[in-house]
């Protein structure tokens, strides 16, 4: 074999000459053909036994962080402390096994050699901390409150500890609130509560009528041997304020102290007779004197929705993300400066048309905001002037953390076809040395088929409008055709990126041997704000049409795909779609629709966030009946044809009551 040609001998005798470039490509298509035939597919036990990474923090030299894995044996999931070194992540080593419950929330004192963490191992959330040298048998719990807290922080400058915790709001301390929480218990079978606002559910729990979770500080100073132990009692950020912190399916993201510790910075939803029609979370700051807060001071300026502060290292600013449009939850985010010296806000990046989910400062003149992108969630280096430029532009990356006194930072990144893992990359000028440091299911994952997503992109029939999508090929060694699931996402403001799902997972799909498709519609973050409006008033129209014209592409374009075998599978949003479908089109063979909304009009009256429909649908269904009617999938059910499954949890409170998917099952 030379550079130009190889020669290969076939078994018979035959010999073949090739270029040297195409003798390698035959060899690689053989050989991935074969480890496909080796391969087996990814079913929901084997996902739901995957290693989940929850939490890390950094030191200038060290990484800790938390995994939960499940047991399918016993059901139960258990999480504990891993850390490892910076300059050599495959020494890693167990730092906390707890034998019952689960660590989380790690973070690190700022010298470094303290991590304090959470820990429900005594049957109740309190704070642990374990030398960062130690292990399992130097672990030391901390506090004993009669209360469970959650989403720990250690401040910057490591004078206290920052948490939340649900209380009464009329109580003044955790005893109160435990004294009331075991009246509540001993009445047993008589659980009436009286609630004289809305709202009185979310997601899948039941509020409690009085009760908010609140910001507390917890100060923290050190023993003759330099470990650290408390000092006085919690305090209550938020004392007298019916609101809660952080808000509702959000953590710890949502507080900052500030670099020398004097002052804090959160997000809050205030509590009151209009909470049910508005969007508008406040960001307010506290000075900190002798561990307690004083003066506490409304920032945000506007009643639209602002979140997640943090504080420059100067100490001059505090950056936080901010909507123009009150009622509107998919309203583009605008970075915000707010001036600590003279009370003055200011955006930046104005003409940046994504709208990003969290920030974290660089240096005192940039900072990095992690954004949807064309189906990516990328981070961006944003200056005080121009717009951001993106410095990692593929897969999902999330919560980037800077290594104190390096260049280095750490950041948690998946792909279709790969979980959440840590990774690290430095960062001056340009980006350099993008890492991966742990591979918590390596082993596990080995032998499974993980096609990587094909993205692609067409036209729409509606306006002309480019819209991208993903595509995953099936698990199969046939050649024939294969059918094919179409996965609609929910929001309906949300999105298909390249990341990996716990839930609707594409990957399940493809292990089936389904050929997967998944679009971002109209109405899909990450195209430009003008793209995620598009569904505004609008559910059953543009965004049909996009999905129509994009299965039309595919199936245009994949002749493997069988176009007589093809299923439409949708949640939330989506899930609604998929009622909408069944009444405008029998081109697909099933369906599949997950707590999907089935009456606009049944809809507004059962949810306890108003502020929702009334955007979506441009009033009340009293004040604009036809914006309700227009996009009602219940008054197309005469045209169902399409055999559909129906999947509603008892306790999706965030969507509809129960008996509106059960009265859609017995249609379908």
């Amino acid at each position: 074999i030379n550079a130009e040609y190889g020669v290969f001998k076939e078994i018979r005798g035959w010999i073949f000459f090739f270029p040297m470039k195409l003798c390698l490509l035959c060899f690689f298509v053989i050989f991935f053909l074969f480890r496909a035939s080796c391969l087996e597919p990814l079913t929901a036990e084997k996902l739901s036994g995957l290693n989940r990474l929850t939490g890390f923090s950094a030191s200038k030299d060290s990484v800790v962080y938390s995994a939960n894995t499940w047991d399918p044996k016993t059901g139960k999931t258990v999480s504990g402390l891993s850390i490892f070194p910076l300059n050599n992540p495959q020494q890693k080593r167990v730092l906390t096994s707890p034998t019952s419950g689960s660590d989380f929330s790690p973070s690190f004192s700022p010298d470094g050699r303290y991590v304090a963490f959470l820990s429900t191992r005594t049957g109740s959330s309190q704070i642990y901390v374990v030398p960062s040298s130690g292990s399992e048998k130097t672990v030391v719990q901390l506090t004993s409150y009669e209360i469970d807290i959650a989403n720990l922080k250690w401040s910057r400058n490591g004078s206290f500890f920052l948490f939340t915790a649900n209380v009464y709001v009329s109580c003044g301390n955790f005893s109160c609130t435990a004294q009331k929480d075991s009246l509540l218990k001993a009445r047993g079978s008589n659980t009436g509560i009286v609630f004289t606002q809305l709202p009185v559910r979310h997601w899948d729990e039941w509020k409690v009528s009085g009760k908010a979770s609140h910001l507390f500080i917890q100060g923290v100073t050190l023993n003759k041997n330099k470990s650290p132990k408390l000092s006085g009692a919690p305090f209550d950020v938020m004392d007298g304020l019916d609101a809660d912190t952080p808000t509702l399916l959000s953590g710890s993201e949502q507080f900052d102290s500030s670099w020398n510790d004097n002052e804090i910075s959160f997000t809050t939803q205030i509590i009151n007779a209009s909470t049910a029609w508005t969007t508008g979370w406040r960001v307010y700051k506290a000075l900190i004197e002798n561990m307690q807060p004083t003066t506490r001071t409304d920032i945000s300026q506007t009643p639209a929705r602002c979140q997640n502060p943090v504080y420059s290292p100067d100490g001059n600013y505090i950056a936080y993300l901010c909507m123009d449009r009150p009622g509107y939850e998919a309203d583009k985010n605008h970075i915000v400066l707010h001036n600590r010296l003279n009370g003055l806000n200011t955006v930046i990046a104005q003409t940046w048309d994504r709208s990003p989910d969290s920030l974290v400062w660089v240096d005192s003149t940039r900072l990095i905001a992690a954004a949807d992108d064309d189906g990516r969630h990328k981070l961006f280096l944003v200056g005080m002037t121009g717009n951001p430029t993106a410095i990692i532009d593929s897969g999902t990356n999330s919560e980037p953390i800077p290594v104190p006194q390096t260049n280095t930072w750490i950041l948690s990144r998946s792909s279709l076809s790969s979980p959440l893992d840590l990774w690290s990359f430095a960062l001056s000028t340009q980006i350099s040395n993008l890492t991966q440091l742990t591979y918590l299911n390596r082993e596990a994952l080995s032998s499974i088929y993980l096609p990587a997503g094909i993205s692609f992109e067409y036209q729409s029939a509606a306006n002309n409008t480019r819209v991208q999508g993903w595509m995953l090929p099936p698990f199969s060694n046939s050649t024939s055709q294969h059918p094919v699931a179409v996965l609609i996402h929910g929001g309906p403001q949300g999105s298909w990126n390249d990341a990996w799902s716990y839930r609707w997972n594409p990957q399940i799909w493809a292990s089936r041997g389904y050929g997967v498709l998944t679009f971002n519609i109209r109405g899909s973050t990450g195209f430009g704000q003008a793209f995620t409006d598009g569904v505004n008033r609008n559910w059953g129209g543009v965004p049909f049409i996009d999905l129509m014209s994009g299965l039309d592409w595919a199936l245009n374009n994949y002749n493997w795909m069988n176009r007589s075998r093809v299923c439409a599978c949708g949640a939330s949003y989506g899930g609604y779609m998929i009622n909408w479908i069944n009444g405008h089109t029998n081109r697909f063979s099933c369906l599949v629709n997950h707590d999907g909304m089935f009456d606009t009009s049944y809809f507004y009256y059962s949810t306890d966030e108003l502020w929702f429909p009334e955007w979506e649908f441009g009033g009340t269904p009293w004040q604009n009946p036809e914006g309700y009617s227009e996009w009602n999938p219940s008054l197309f059910v005469e045209d169902w044809q399409t055999p559909t499954l129906v999947i509603h949890g008892g306790l999706d409170l965030s969507l509809i009551h129960i008996s509106e998917p059960t009265r859609q099952a017995e249609i379908s």
